[in-house]
Order: C-alpha cells, then sequence, then structure tokens
C-alpha cells in the first residue's frame, strides 16, 4: 500500500515538472525526448530515483542533454530526491550499438549545442549533495564540446571568434564575454569549447561551469547551511567561470547581488568571465541595473539561426560521427530545409532518423524521413 502510495506520489510529482519542462524546452523535444520518461524505482535510504526511458539511445541522449535539469527539478520538488538515474525501462528492447566511429560515443550531444543537461563528468560535478564539491577540478567540462566539433557558418562566426579569444592563452581584450542565442543554436557549446581550451593552455586553472539556477540552487544552500564565506572564496578562487541561461537570475536580488561582486572581484584579478542567455543583456526584465552594466561591459556576442548552408554542413559534420551508416544526399537536404528552428532539433531529427531506421531494419531514406 505504501509503496503503492509512492508510486502516485511521484507520478504527481513528475506531472508538474514534466510541465514545466515542456514550457522550457518547447512541445517537438518535449514530446521526442522528455514525454517517454517514466518514474521508476526510488529508495528512501540513498534518495536516488531512476527514470526510464524506452530505448537504450533515448536513455543516453536524454543523460546527455537533459540530466542536470532533471536532478535539478526533481530536487526543487521533493528535497529528499539526491540522484537521478537516467536509464532504459526494464524489458524494454534496447537500441543496437549505433556503431560510431571513432570521433563519437552514443548519445553525445549534437553539434553546435549542449544543454543544462550534460554528460556524466557535468551531471556528478552539478548534482553533488554538498556544497563542498563546488570548484572541485574542471567540474562540467564535456571534452566532446571543443571548438573543433564546433561547425562554422555567417550565423555563428562572430561568438566563435569571440570564444577563441576569451580561452587563448593570452589574456583576451575583453571580459566578460556574453553569448547571445536563442534555444538551440551553440552557446552552450561553446561555453564548454572554452573551458576546454582553456584548460588545455592552463592545466591547473580552476574552472566552473554552472547554470544561472544551479548558482542559485548553491547559493541559497550556502545561506541555509551558514556556509557564505566559504561559498564566495570559493567561488572568487576560479580562473575562468562560465555561467549558463543567466536569463534565470531574473528576479533574484540576493543571488544578483553576490552575483555582481563576484564579477567585480574576478575582473579586478584579470580572471575571465562568460556569460550566455537566449536575450541580450538589456532585455533582461528583473535584473539589477549595476548587474546589467556588467554582463554587457565586455563583449556581446549574437548567434543568429543557422542558414540553409550551416545546416547542411552540420549535419555532415554529424554523419561523420558514425560509421557503416549511410545517408542519402537527398535526406540531408530534406532534413536541413525541413527542421530549421534551431540546431539542436536538427540534429535530434537525424539521431531520431537513424534510430528509427537501426531499429526496424530500415535504410535511411527519403521516404522514411517524410515519415518520422
Amino acid at each position: 500500500m505504501e509503496e503503492d502510495q509512492e508510486a502516485v506520489n511521484l507520478a504527481a510529482d513528475w506531472a508538474d515538472i514534466s510541465q514545466g519542462l515542456r514550457k522550457d524546452l518547447g512541445h517537438q523535444v518535449y514530446s521526442q525526448w522528455i514525454k517517454p520518461i517514466q518514474p521508476g524505482n526510488y529508495c528512501k535510504e540513498t534518495g536516488t530515483l531512476d527514470l526510464y526511458l524506452p530505448t537504450e539511445f533515448s536513455a543516453n541522449w536524454v543523460s546527455d542533454r537533459f540530466a542536470d535539469r532533471l536532478s535539478l527539478a526533481w530536487k526543487i520538488a521533493r528535497p529528499d530526491v539526491r540522484h537521478v538515474r537516467i536509464l532504459v525501462h526494464p524489458g524494454r528492447r534496447q537500441l543496437p550499438e549505433l556503431r560510431l566511429g571513432s570521433g563519437g560515443r552514443p548519445g553525445s550531444a549534437p553539434a553546435n549545442d549542449s544543454a543544462q543537461g550534460t554528460t556524466d563528468p557535468l551531471s556528478a560535478a552539478l548534482a553533488g549533495e554538498a556544497f563542498a564539491s563546488l570548484g572541485q577540478g574542471p567540474a562540467g567540462i564535456d571534452a566532446s564540446q571543443t571548438f573543433t566539433t564546433f561547425v562554422t557558418g555567417t550565423a555563428n562566426v562572430l561568438a566563435f571568434n569571440a570564444a577563441q579569444r576569451m580561452a587563448a592563452a593570452e589574456k583576451p581584450q575583453f571580459s566578460p564575454l556574453y553569448l547571445k542565442a536563442a534555444t538551440g543554436q551553440g552557446k552552450t557549446h561553446l561555453l564548454h569549447a572554452i573551458g576546454h581550451a582553456y584548460l588545455a593552455s592552463h592545466p591547473h586553472a580552476r574552472i566552473f561551469y554552472c547554470s544561472a539556477e544551479r548558482f542559485m540552487v548553491e547559493f541559497v544552500q550556502a545561506l541555509r547551511q551558514n556556509q557564505m564565506i566559504e561559498f564566495k572564496a570559493r567561488l572568487r578562487g576560479f580562473d575562468l567561470l562560465l555561467v549558463d541561461d543567466i536569463q534565470f537570475i531574473i528576479g533574484k536580488a540576493s543571488a544578483q547581488e553576490e552575483l555582481l561582486y563576484t564579477i567585480d572581484a574576478l575582473l579586478a584579478e584579470g580572471k575571465r568571465l562568460v556569460f550566455a542567455a537566449d536575450r541580450a543583456p538589456q532585455s533582461l526584465d528583473g535584473v539589477e541595473q549595476r548587474l546589467l552594466s556588467r554582463l554587457s561591459m565586455g563583449l556581446v556576442a549574437d548567434i543568429q539561426p543557422a542558414d540553409i548552408e550551416l545546416r547542411r554542413a552540420i549535419l555532415e559534420n554529424r554523419l561523420t560521427r558514425f560509421a557503416s551508416i549511410e545517408v542519402p544526399a537527398d535526406v540531408i537536404e530534406f532534413l536541413a530545409r525541413t527542421i530549421n528552428r534551431n540546431v539542436r532539433e536538427l540534429v535530434g531529427g537525424l539521431n531520431k532518423l537513424i534510430a528509427y531506421a537501426q531499429l526496424t531494419g530500415q535504410a535511411v531514406s527519403l521516404q522514411l524521413a517524410e515519415e518520422q
């Protein structure tokens, strides 16, 4: 009886969480990746919740893209949930190995984008129970999200070049760097690329990557645990600070003030700061004017929606990660022309097509693409 009630409670919590994700991610991404998730086993002793997906492919993909976001959402909804695992549903058919080439792996994030949910190192770094884990090593930097794997075009070349300058060995001419782009256009990929390249040239550097949401969670946790001195000291000890989705710090006065002081302290010491958001600094409603001034005092680099040429190039680049999988040119052209809202959905469409073809034993064809 108790187990049945627990299952009902989990289902109710998941209904609330998933609706929030639907508004945040959009209908297509939600329907394709989030909607199939089913809450599974929950261990009260360890605070571990299992989330099930029907295939290994979808489990890997959701884990890579949304692990941190799902973990944070569950912790907010149920403070007793400390760990979230994304698994294949027991008894469900697993996707055959995708036979990726040496340049990729199952479920790796799409070219030119990464989400707030990322690969296992990031999930482990950002899903820790205690604030004490913050800042231990290059937390959160996904080694697969590099400048090499980022496909450039006229829509994103300014942001790409600015990101490379920020990661270079020599001191950049501007700081902070503010990357502005709509969802799924590649700003998070560039954040990881900056961290990866900077760490390559500064092996002992202290790097912190987080979302604005995570920054606020850590801030509130430090307040509750009377660890604000430690929080400030560690946060200001980083050489490179990377903050994603800064628009979510809207309206949080105390967190904004702490971020403002942190920016001032790091800039005074010549440290590097990079922020990313889906809108320009002046469009961040509810943000204190002094913070807006700091965010825009360096360089604001805009990433425009990918044009048809860039979408083709991204798909072609993505295909180099697959081995022994033939995708006809007319399929690439069809996907590039029909999926034009953002890069994440574009690459997700290609992955979904290949996965479906392998599950059903069909060849990838234009007809199959049109049916999906």
